[in-house]
């Protein structure tokens, strides 16, 4: 009867010792889920754009672009960060180096981003600057971690 008892005691033991560790398991996924579904300083959606200028060798068409450029995304209401560079020079067979600008900004969330898209000052760059580029490809992402 006394080992019955141990038996089922340690059985109990280990069932429990289980549960618990898997209900930690739960929490800290959850944890995660939430925390990578609440706003971050970066913004959570990226939206990456490259522009190949028509004529990219010309100083006048740059310094047109560059300005437009900063007027516009220091006037939108959704940027949560922004960046814009030029290629950096690194020739490798993975690397594309054919465009001339890049453009990248973070937003909160994809409604952000679509709201973003809807802005005046977005058409207004759009419209006013597009006779300067020949090509552009975008790139968006949604934040994993």
């Amino acid at each position: 009867m006394k080992s019955i008892w141990i038996k089922c005691s340690c059985l109990l033991l280990i069932v429990m010792m289980y549960s618990s560790c898997s209900s930690s398991q739960e929490n800290a996924e959850q944890e995660v889920t939430e925390a990578s579904s609440e706003s971050s300083p970066e913004g959570t959606f990226t939206h990456s754009v490259f522009f190949w200028l028509a004529h990219p060798d010309s100083e006048k068409d740059r310094a047109e672009f560059e300005a437009e450029i900063r007027k516009f995304i220091d006037n939108s209401a959704y940027v949560k960060t922004k960046y814009l560079g030029t290629p950096a020079g690194t020739p490798r067979e993975v690397v594309d180096n054919s465009w001339t600008y890049n453009l990248i900004v973070t937003f909160d969330s994809k409604e952000d981003h679509d709201l973003y898209q809807a802005e005046q000052v977005h058409d207004d760059f759009r419209n006013g600057s597009a006779h300067l580029w020949t090509k552009v490809l975008i790139y968006d992402g949604v934040k994993l971690w």
